[in-house]
């Protein structure tokens, strides 16, 4: 069942670890995140260009919706694994 997002916005970190250096930033202000609406939809968009240059290949990351009353929710945490592109064309 789709939640409404209508009036929210919403913020992702990516982590070395839990607390660690901020590897990337998202969220609705920034572009990196859109928010669907009545849909529910969540968009996390980050550029090629960007993830290329990370130098680290584990990390962590949650996802918060602020609501419009100012509640956050943690939607959803885990690992990410960056790998790095193999074939370069050249």
């Amino acid at each position: 069942m789709p939640v409404d997002l209508t009036g929210a916005t919403a913020r992702m970190e990516i982590r070395a670890k839990a607390g660690g250096a901020l590897i990337h930033r998202l969220d609705t202000t920034n572009g990196g995140i859109t928010l669907g609406g009545t849909s529910g939809t969540i968009l996390l968009s980050i550029a090629p260009e960007v993830s290329s240059t990370w130098t680290i290949l584990k990390a962590v990351y949650d996802l918060e919706v602020v609501e419009a009353s100012g509640a956050i929710t943690r939607l959803i945490q885990g690992p990410v694994s960056v790998s790095p592109e193999v074939t370069t064309g050249e």
